[in-house]
């Protein structure tokens, strides 16, 4: 496909499309490239894994490692490709049997993976957007007892990742309005503080009670507080206030989810109206960004 642009016109390039752009004759010329995928493809996430998968194989493994066969340029190369042999053959089962085991290895490393892409994708958004009633719940520090309910901002406003034995939050809570125009300012909690975490992440778009947080082994009150002022005071938690129950929580997307909460009578108030535009769907299409 060969075609010329003119003042004005818009031209659609599927995801994945190579392609070239050059100016027509001597005059100058200025486009404007939007990319909802850039750097987000398949062969993006495999770039990250198995370079990593294969360094873990070389490390583990002293087989890969040994040289290769003194004769095996004598059976290996183009002018060999269409000729078979015993030596071939068991050359190319060998290196069948060592991509297999980079497979293996890249699977495993498929969810740090993912973490450290989602980390990407928060330090490129923009801080969440919210309603003046929102604002007021990320404010209202009063709010903040046992018995009180909690609910993230936002879906992609931030996740959770363990390095080094550590569980490390990632949230744009802190970020810029200018794209990177403040670092990453992430929180780091010590292992038995994640399954709190992961409660108060997974239940969006439902709130839940600060008491009820998941703390084994010792449920201690006093962390689950910690944990949840710290998540707090990044402006990335609305609070409701204990006696602010309604009928349910939770958003249309979200409405055939099973509840968080145990019982009827126990459950949040509706959730505060949030912009049509302002729903988090993933990298590509989050609106804040």
């Amino acid at each position: 496909l060969e075609v010329t642009l003119n003042p004005g016109d818009t031209l659609y390039l599927p995801p994945g499309y190579i392609h070239k752009a050059r100016t027509a004759g001597d005059a100058p010329s200025l486009h404007l490239s939007l990319s909802c995928g850039h750097e987000n493809s398949y062969a993006d996430f495999l770039e990250m894994v198995v370079p990593e998968a294969l360094q873990a194989l070389v490390a583990e493994n002293a087989d890969v490692r040994r040289s290769l066969p003194r004769d095996y340029l004598n059976y290996t190369g183009i002018m060999y490709s269409d000729k078979q042999s015993k030596a071939r053959e068991d050359f190319q089962a060998t290196i069948r049997r060592y991509l297999e085991m980079i497979i293996d290895r890249a699977e495993g490393m498929a969810d740090a993976a993912a973490d450290q892409f989602a980390k990407r994708f928060i330090s490129d958004k923009l801080p969440p957007v919210l309603t003046e009633a929102e604002e007021e719940r990320t404010s209202d520090k009063t709010k903040l007892e046992p018995m009180a309910w909690v609910r993230l901002a936002r879906r992609s406003a931030a996740r959770l990742a363990v390095e080094g034995g550590t569980a490390v939050l990632y949230h744009a809570g802190a970020n810029a309005r200018e794209h990177h125009g403040a670092p990453l300012a992430p929180l780091e909690f010590a292992p038995d503080d994640a399954p709190a975490i992961e409660a108060i992440l997974g239940a969006y778009p439902d709130a839940v009670r600060i008491k009820d947080l998941p703390h084994p082994p010792t449920e201690d009150l006093e962390d689950k507080m910690g944990i949840v002022e710290a998540l707090f005071n990044e402006g990335i938690l609305l609070v409701y206030a204990s006696n602010e129950l309604g009928p349910g929580s939770g958003g249309e997307e979200d409405s055939t989810k099973e509840d968080s909460i145990s019982s009827p009578e126990d459950r949040p108030p509706p959730l505060d109206e949030v912009p049509s535009s302002d729903h988090d769907t993933g990298p590509s299409s989050d609106d804040e960004n």
